[in-house]
């Protein structure tokens, strides 16, 4: 009998430990708080041959086997469990086979989900959006996007119980940038379409993968995906900018939500430091393709609420990164086949926020927790002045508040060394808004920077940052300016047409400065 009980004891506290590695909270996460995530998986298939299937998922052509699967299932389902999420959209998942497989393994780890839903129709494409739920989940279904079959994924539409309250989640993957913009407007349009069709007051979320980033309109005019004249699906449609005049914008915020019945939404990415902002990482560039989109009807004093500055982008510790960029699945090839390794996660970070049944309060987090999210930033109702735009997707450009000359804030522009000399940043002026002293900035930094000018798409002229002259042609010098400089280009006698101005750097040499 003594020996039963111990060894009952010891059962006992080994389901305590395995239930502590899936349900211990964040330190700020009340018990009456939900979860709410996304994470984008990187291709999540299963076994069976459809033909759908990428080349290196192909069972008998790859290394993708019996094996092999379950390395990444349990890679993903670590990831999951670590996240604590009590309702996660997913994307890139094969089909319903790949997700209950998944939930297997999550359920064999103490982590339950029993309720999943999965946009396979009514259009099949070679992955789905999903969800898995510990709230019950009870109607979905999956919306078309009226593009070319195979191009984009159905969008996923859930409503789910939780407590008294239902709240609607969209779940969303959009076409990747190698696509022009237009496609992703279309995708936007027909989230539109449906949310105005809801009822007014309705509780609802937009995640997924939007292949967007929260501050697109500084690049969307240079990466060669541009066949919308600068419109952005995202930003235009499902509203999170709201246009002032020709010249400036702002993100929508907070207090708009509150304000307005219109159907606006607010992007969490902006309660983090820039610092901070990022799930996905290109070319050294730190992009934020994945979103959660909040509606007014989370900020009322109904129904389910959002937990101001709950939101985060998720590492695990670090565990899901490598080298400072999401620690993807890893694939080689060798003698023409792709070939996976069984080590990695996902080219994503996950993201999730907090949300609460009762009234929205701002700053619901107590004090401490509240600094953590805000510190060093500038906050959602910072003004975005058109201009700048950068000419590549491997330059980031951020707006930075610890290094100003005469404003709130700079611009950052950095990258990694590159191979070839070229435009990495560009601004177009209307000759009449400058001043009779010509058009000037402040810039500091470093790297092999160039700087050039027209008027009118007549001749180009350089200028050495290093000692203001100007030439017909490039140079490169090491530019090294650790205070502010000051930078006048002339006015042309002219008063109708445009500037061109381009920042250019050299090969070989990384780069990082400021503009004022």
């Amino acid at each position: 009998m003594r020996f039963f009980h111990i060894i009952l004891l010891f059962f006992l506290l080994f389901q305590c430990k395995k239930n502590d590695n899936c349900s211990a909270k964040e330190p700020f996460r009340f018990s009456d708080t939900v979860s709410i995530g996304f994470y984008n998986v990187q291709n999540l298939f299963d076994l069976h041959y459809s033909g759908a299937e990428f080349v290196e998922y192909k069972p008998g052509i790859s290394n993708w086997d019996r094996d092999m699967m379950q390395k990444k299932l349990e890679n993903i389902a670590s990831a999951i469990q670590a996240m604590d999420a009590d309702v996660i959209g997913l994307c890139e998942i094969e089909n319903g086979s790949a997700l209950k497989k998944l939930q297997w393994d999550l359920q064999n780890k103490g982590c339950v989900f029993k309720h999943s839903a999965i946009a396979e129709d009514p259009v099949k494409s070679n992955t789905c959006t999903a969800l898995i739920s510990r709230f019950p989940i009870i109607s979905s279904k999956g919306i078309a996007i009226p593009l070319e079959k195979g191009k984009t994924r159905n969008i996923l539409e859930a409503d789910v119980v939780i407590g008294t309250d239902t709240l609607k989640i969209f779940v969303n993957h959009w076409p990747s940038k190698m696509n022009p913009e237009s496609w992703r407007v279309m995708c936007a349009k027909v989230l539109s379409s449906r949310i105005k069709e809801i009822p007014e007051g309705t509780d609802y979320i937009l995640i997924g993968d939007f292949n967007t980033d929260y501050d697109e309109h500084f690049k969307i005019t240079t990466t060669g995906i541009d066949n919308t004249i600068g419109g952005i699906g995202m930003h235009s449609l499902l509203r999170t900018i709201h246009k002032q005049s020709d010249s400036a914008m702002r993100y929508i915020n907070e207090d708009d939500l509150k304000k307005s019945s219109e159907r606006i939404h607010y992007d969490l990415w902006l309660e983090l430091p820039e610092s901070e902002r990022m799930s996905y990482n290109y070319k050294g560039n730190r992009q934020t393709p994945d979103h959660i989109l909040l509606p007014g009807a989370l900020y009322d004093s109904r129904g389910i609420s959002y937990v101001d500055n709950s939101f985060r982008s998720f590492n695990w510790d670090g565990m899901l990164l490598s080298g400072n960029r999401p620690f993807r699945w890893q694939v080689f090839r060798k003698k023409g086949v792709n070939l996976h390794t069984g080590k990695g996660y996902s080219d994503h970070l996950p993201i999730f926020a907090l949300f609460v049944s009762g009234p929205f309060r701002y700053d619901s987090l107590e004090s401490a927790q509240k600094n953590e999210f805000t510190r060093s930033f500038a906050g959602p109702s910072e003004i975005l002045k058109r201009g700048w735009v950068l000419c590549n997707q491997e330059t980031e450009m951020i707006t930075d508040t610890t290094m100003r000359c005469t404003g709130k804030f700079s611009l950052c522009i950095r990258g990694e060394a590159r191979t070839k000399n070229g435009c990495i940043a560009k601004l177009k002026l209307d000759i009449s808004r400058i001043s009779p002293q010509g058009f000037s900035f402040n810039i500091q930094g470093s790297g092999r920077i160039c700087l050039r000018y027209r008027y009118n798409d007549k001749e180009w002229q350089y200028l050495d940052l290093n000692t203001l002259k100007e030439s017909k042609s490039a140079r490169y010098p090491l530019f090294l300016e650790k205070e502010w400089k000051k930078v006048i280009i002339r006015k042309m006698a002219e008063d109708n047409g445009s500037l061109d101005l381009e920042i250019r750097t050299g090969k070989g040499e990384p780069f990082c400065f400021w503009i004022d």
